[in-house]
């Protein structure tokens, strides 16, 4: 499944009513699940780093062509 701009700021969202690190660590492996990302890829969604958001998405949209 390709990752989208909405797939990213859902979960951004669910980040926010985050308040253990394990609900953290299951929401990011939810996410590098669903999406086939690596665990750093996912950390980085949910952290917001834009840079490596745009990356990331870059990155899925490469696979999406090729395939």
């Amino acid at each position: 499944m390709i990752i989208t701009l909405a797939d990213i700021r859902g979960y951004q969202e669910k980040r926010k009513g985050i308040k253990t690190i394990g609900q953290f660590k299951e929401l990011g492996r939810e996410l590098r699940d669903k999406f086939a990302l690596t665990d750093r890829q996912a950390i980085n969604i949910l952290n917001g780093n834009d840079k490596e958001i745009l990356k990331i998405l870059e990155a899925k949209q490469g696979e999406k062509i090729n395939d």
